[in-house]
């Protein structure tokens, strides 16, 4: 690849990823499918199965979804994009939620059918959403990428059909452009004023979290999560809103001082009681100091 073309790749790349997303992205990455489907649908389905991978089962299940009043796991993030999702916003999909849909996503999800299971894929990040009403259906698959639709059917036709894939689509930088050659060179070669506004608007974000009080920040991959105190929660929120941000996802959180780590059975035993707490419907949210490594994590999800 000629200079100027890899040049070009880099600073895609950066524009690409460098930008905001609302809340946390593995929910929006369900009601972005969910959005898609029912879309082409045409219709609010009657029923709805969602097949996900381990991982996002694992990280979805009692995860709040943004902009849905305090809605929590994967058949809510659904929902919220069924009822009121934009199919065309991405990661945005659910910015531009009411409290009457909200209202109405509740009642939704009472009142239909949504069946949950684990696809069958090789991939850690797979999503498909197939959408039901009467005689007619719609589907729709993300893999590898919160944004990454490789199939889109309506019945027997296919509107999009790409290859399955986690590292590359059509619409993305390849990345294994990326090697430590050439991400130097790149940075030698870089002239600042072609990705200015980028990371002036990440500085000022950053500026912004610290001075109202944020501890800490966490690269989550298309996101970032901001760590405070409880009582700075407000604050910080307010200071990445005045920059133009919409911060919907905040919630507090129980986070472990001194984390215990287990492994094999206890790993077993404990996510077991974990799983059936928060099964209660007068349960909202179940902490722990476990510990685990990503072995003992993959270990569990292939059980």
């Amino acid at each position: 690849m000629e200079k100027a073309a890899m040049y070009d790749a880099f600073t895609r790349l950066l524009r690409r990823e460098l930008i905001q997303a609302q809340g946390c992205t593995e929910p929006i990455a369900i009601a972005y499918a969910a959005a898609q489907a029912r879309a082409v649908l045409g219709k609010r389905p009657e029923r709805v199965r969602i097949e996900v991978s381990g991982n996002i089962i694992k990280n979805v299940k009692s995860v709040v979804v943004p902009h849905t009043g305090s809605m929590h796991g994967i058949a809510a993030a659904a929902a919220a994009g069924i009822v009121a999702g934009r199919e065309d916003r991405e990661l945005e999909v659910l910015s531009d939620v009411t409290q009457a849909q909200i209202l109405q996503m509740q009642a939704y999800l009472q009142e239909t059918k949504f069946e949950i299971a684990p696809i069958d894929s090789p991939f850690i990040f797979d999503i498909r959403i197939t959408v039901y009403r009467a005689d007619d259906h719609a589907a729709a698959r993300i893999v590898g990428n919160h944004t990454n639709l490789v199939q889109l059917l309506h019945g027997d036709t296919r509107l999009i059909d790409r290859p399955c894939s986690e590292t590359v689509s059509e619409h993305r930088t390849d990345r294994g452009l990326l090697t430590v050659e050439r991400i130097v060179e790149f940075a030698d070669c870089l002239d600042p004023g072609d990705v200015q506004d980028v990371f002036s608007r990440q500085i000022a974000y950053n500026m912004a979290i610290a001075e109202a009080g944020g501890d800490d920040y966490e690269d989550a991959g298309e996101e970032w999560i901001v760590w405070t105190a409880a009582n700075d929660v407000m604050a910080v929120s307010k200071a990445l809103e005045e920059q133009g941000i919409q911060v919907k996802g905040s919630e507090t959180t129980m986070v472990p001082t001194t984390p215990t780590e287990v492994s094999g059975v206890d790993a077993k035993k404990v996510q077991r009681l974990i799983d059936r707490l928060e099964e209660l419907d007068d349960v909202q949210d179940v902490y722990s100091t476990m510990d685990m490594t990503d072995e003992v994590i993959a270990a569990l999800e292939e059980e």
